[in-house]
C-alpha cells in the first residue's frame, strides 16, 4: 500500500480519530483538538473505531487511541486498523507510562504514545508526529 504524504503546515488540517470508552476521555480529547484547529471523529470503542476506520481512512490521519477498553483492548484494536491500512498512524494513550505500552508494540512503526490525563501542548505535539509534521513516532512528544 502507498504511503499517506504529509500535510503541508503544522498540522492544523489533520483529521484525528479518538478511541476511548470513557465518554468524558473522547470529549476531552475532542475539544482540545478541536480548540487546536484539528477535525475530530470519535469511537467509544474498538469496534466502532474499526467501522469508523474503515469508512474513513482516506481522510484519518492519525488515530488516538485508549490501551485499556473492555470488549477489544487498545492492541486488538490496532491490530484491525493495520489490517484495513498498513500505514495507520496510531498513538497510544494511558495512565500507564510509555515503556508498558510500547513494550507490548515492540519495533512496530507508525505508533506514538500520549500519557493521560491529557495535556494541550502534548496532545498537539503527538498529533504533528504522527501526520509526519515534527518527526519520527516511537517516543513521547515533549512537554511545551
Amino acid at each position: 500500500m502507498e504511503g499517506r504524504v504529509p500535510r503541508p503546515g503544522p498540522g492544523r488540517s489533520a483529521t484525528v480519530l479518538v478511541v476511548d470508552d470513557q465518554i468524558i476521555v473522547l470529549d476531552i480529547a475532542r475539544q482540545l483538538l478541536e480548540s487546536a484547529g484539528y477535525s475530530v471523529h470519535i469511537a467509544p470503542g474498538g469496534r466502532d473505531a474499526l467501522r469508523i476506520y474503515e469508512e474513513r481512512a482516506d481522510d484519518i490521519d492519525c488515530v488516538l487511541l485508549d490501551l485499556e477498553m473492555p470488549g477489544m483492548n487498545g492492541i486488538d484494536t490496532y491490530h484491525g486498523l493495520r489490517g484495513i491500512r498498513d500505514d495507520v498512524r496510531v498513538i497510544f494513550s494511558s495512565g500507564f507510562d510509555r515503556d508498558h505500552v510500547m513494550s507490548q508494540l515492540p519495533g512496530q512503526d507508525g505508533v506514538g504514545f500520549v500519557q493521560k490525563p491529557y495535556r494541550l501542548r502534548t496532545l498537539e505535539a503527538a498529533v504533528e508526529q504522527a501526520v509526519g509534521v515534527a518527526g519520527p513516532l516511537l517516543r513521547e512528544p515533549p512537554s511545551r
